[in-house]
């Protein structure tokens, strides 16, 4: 990606005064030394690069500011993470082939993983989680214990695939469905195959389904703040889902089924420079009619009971819609 190499550097120094408040520093150990390290991100790394006759300073990095270990991978990962961050290289750990793996959450919103093919491509190469994107598009690396770099711990999964001795990897859904473990089935999964990486980039749209309890509005912010209890709204489609709730459906006499084992809110913010939709149903509760911000905060207080859904994209409210009405407050 550069004209040269990379070189990477520890750097390590311990000051001890007497009084260490007299330096403009957050952290100092229990001595009342004061060093390099940041306790909540670890020891910094110098990033230089290399063009055989000069060194040029690129940056820092902190093995701990997205929990990495001090590993040759979890250094390989800071510096990829870094290189991308500088526009340096293409957002992806391996070139080539990928498929992205979209998990939907019970409670709304959804997961993206990002899978690659590390080691070579086609129906013999092995996958691996790439990085994955929680629902408001933050991005995360799969850490990895070993004393290996990357290449060379993946090529040696990749030799075991070759040889028949473990073929778990060569299936994509299989690498998806281990990676998220016990919270997820296939059903969960939506595939998208041999994408490009903006189709990865590209935000979740996330929907979620609950009950407004409080609308807050605050005398330093122009933007209303909405405490919102998460519920699972499930409907005749959701068999699996019904099964494991032993949930009769022929019992669902409206059709959907509400699973609010807890009361707790999440908070969303309406900000007055987003153009937020807002619907609720008519008084035949069939149909919907879209209203101003003000008029709809108004018109919670008199629907307490309406179960709402929010369309959420990145930490922007699109549209707060009601889908079940509250019929004492009308």
């Amino acid at each position: 990606y550069l004209n040269g190499d990379i070189d990477i550097y520890k750097w390590e120094y311990k000051i001890k005064a007497e009084d260490p408040e007299m330096f403009n520093v957050i952290e100092y150990q229990e001595d009342n030394s004061i060093t390099e390290e940041k306790m909540s991100l670890g020891k910094p790394l110098l990033i230089f690069e290399n063009n055989g006759n000069t060194h040029k300073f690129m940056g820092i990095i902190y093995l701990g500011e997205r929990g990495g270990n001090e590993t040759k991978i979890g250094v390989e990962i800071e510096l990829i993470d870094f290189l991308e961050n500088k526009g340096l290289k293409e957002k992806e750990t391996f070139t080539g082939n990928h498929h992205v793996a979209e998990y939907k959450l019970r409670e709304g919103g959804s997961y993206k993983i990002l899978l690659s093919q590390p080691a070579k491509e086609g129906e013999e190469g092995i996958w691996c989680v790439d990085r994955w994107m929680d629902n408001h598009g933050m991005m995360y690396y799969e850490y990895i214990e070993s004393e290996l770099d990357l290449k060379t711990y993946y090529n040696k999964i990749q030799e075991k695939a070759d040889a028949g001795k473990d073929k778990s990897r060569l299936d994509y859904k299989d690498v998806a469905l281990d990676f998220i473990k016990n919270n997820a089935k296939d059903y969960d999964f939506d595939y998208s195959l041999n994408v490009a990486l903006e189709d990865f980039y590209t935000l979740p749209v996330n929907q979620y389904y609950g009950y407004i309890m409080e609308t807050k509005k605050y005398e330093w912010s122009e933007n209303n703040f909405i405490d919102f209890d998460k519920v699972e709204f499930l409907t005749l489609e959701d068999k699996e889902r019904l099964h494991d709730l032993k949930i009769d459906k022929n019992r669902l006499s409206d059709g959907y089924y509400i699973n609010n084992p807890t009361s707790y809110p999440d908070s969303f913010i309406i900000e007055k420079d987003k153009d937020t939709k807002f619907y609720i149903l008519d008084d035949s509760g069939k149909n919907h009619k879209e209203i101003g911000e003000k008029d709809f905060i108004e018109y919670i207080k008199n629907n307490k009971n309406s179960l709402y859904k929010i369309v959420e994209i990145g930490f922007d409210v699109i549209k707060i819609r009601e889908v079940i009405g509250d019929e004492t407050g009308r």
